[in-house]
């Protein structure tokens, strides 16, 4: 019979200074959970700062030399603050364990000598909640991010419209406009006046190239502006490899990166599955990023890219993950939250007004995909990009959204139960 739960998804730590006792736990319990040892409290610390989030459950004597358990657990719960904290101890240690669970420092204690069946059963509902706990957190990050890109699409749709009725008018009168500008030449020579002669032909030189080139960029902002609302009219059925087509998207971007001398450093990476996309927009999703970067950063700045898989059971299947962590200033928190803002003006690049980013956002959105940024001042900007490994165009909105609601309230309902026990 399956296991409603995987019991090794996450280790147990547990730390005792009696080697025997180490040994029979381990000895009892390695068939069903994954197990670490420590004999002391610095070597239980040392434990949980390797293995980090890999740590459910912590188990740990009371009475040790040095350390006790109350102490251990509550640095511990700094390391690790929502892995789920056990005390062992005998009778004569009730007070301080009594203590320790009134304060909010354990979830439960247990009592020693062990009985090692009512041990596992303990063991078992405890990564049971922890495990339930995790996917509650992940579902409520999946929830935040789901209205982060309604509230972007809100904005964007309501952008389309303005755009949409008021794009023909302007159209026209750049249209106007545009027809003088290019007669202007023409016009001069019939009029037998040549620029040379004027007292400063620089300045009329530059003028026309200047109003040439603000023209051109309404009018390929209107465009991009109309072309972000609705889904591109592409298939997306090929088959990409992400690490691919980063480094060569980013390849070509490398003048405008070397101009800044700034340094690109890929992590090695193996068994990244392949994604369904269109081939030619989830280049673009790069190679705006590396425009971005090449614009904001400031010379010598370094950049680092990794790729890894996530998988929750029970919610979604695997997914492609990219990282992009540079070392540069930062933006403030005021700026941070106007990032996807197409009216957004960047301090140091006055003359981009935040496009980039809100293209990239929806080229990632259209393949099914999220796109975060954090970013703290003075210690740099990271962008994580988070795409499905084996489907193409989004699941149906209805059917998702089902399932979503359907997987809260189990989720919702096993942490009541847990409780209620």
């Amino acid at each position: 019979m399956q296991e409603p739960y995987n019991y090794r998804k996450f280790t147990i730590l547990f730390v005792d200074d009696e080697e025997l006792t180490l040994k029979y736990f381990t000895f009892n319990l390695e068939s069903v959970f994954n197990i670490l040892t420590a004999t002391n409290a610095t070597e239980g610390l040392a434990l949980l700062q390797q293995h980090g989030d890999k740590i459910g459950i912590i188990v740990t004597d009371q009475r040790m030399p040095g350390e006790t358990g109350v102490q251990f657990l509550e640095k511990a719960r700094k390391i690790q603050p929502r892995a789920l904290r056990i005390m062992a101890t005998a009778y004569a240690d009730m007070d301080a364990t009594i203590a320790a669970v009134n304060s909010g420092a354990i979830y439960k204690y247990i009592t020693k000598p062990f009985d090692y069946a009512n041990l596992e059963l303990t063991l078992r509902r405890a990564m049971e909640f922890y495990i339930v706990q995790q996917e509650r957190d992940h579902l409520m990050r999946e929830k935040i991010s789901a209205i982060h890109r309604m509230m972007l699409t809100d904005r964007l749709l309501g952008l389309g419209i303005m755009a949409s009725g008021l794009g023909h008018h302007l159209r026209n009168s750049l249209v106007a406009v545009k027809a003088f500008l290019d007669l202007a030449p023409s016009k001069l020579a019939q009029e037998n006046i040549s620029i040379k002669h004027l007292q400063d032909p620089d300045y009329w030189n530059e003028f026309y190239k200047k109003a040439q080139g603000q023209l051109q960029g309404i009018v390929q902002f209107l465009q991009d502006i109309d072309g972000f609302v609705s889904p591109p009219d592409a298939r997306f059925d090929d088959s990409v490899d992400v690490p691919v087509a980063f480094r060569e998207s980013f390849t070509s971007q490398q003048k405008a990166l070397d101009a800044k001398k700034i340094q690109l450093t890929i992590e090695p990476s193996s068994g990244i599955p392949a994604i369904k996309a269109n081939q030619k927009l989830f280049s673009q999703i790069f190679q705006t990023l590396a425009r971005e970067q090449a614009a904001l950063l400031p010379a010598g700045s370094k950049i680092q890219a990794k790729f890894r898989t996530s998988s929750t059971e029970g919610i979604d299947g695997q997914r492609v993950i990219v990282e992009l962590q540079d070392n540069g200033p930062g933006f403030p928190d005021n700026a941070l939250i106007r990032l996807f803002d197409p009216f957004y003006i960047q301090p140091e690049t006055p003359s981009d007004l935040g496009i980039g980013l809100l293209s990239v956002f929806f080229l990632v959105y259209h393949h099914g995909g999220t796109m975060n940024v954090l970013s703290e001042t003075g210690k740099g900007t990271r962008f994580v990009l988070d795409f499905p490994a084996a489907s193409g165009n989004q699941p149906q909105a209805g059917k998702a959204d089902l399932s979503y609601l359907n997987r809260v309230f189990e989720i919702e309902g096993a942490l009541e139960r847990m409780l209620a026990n």
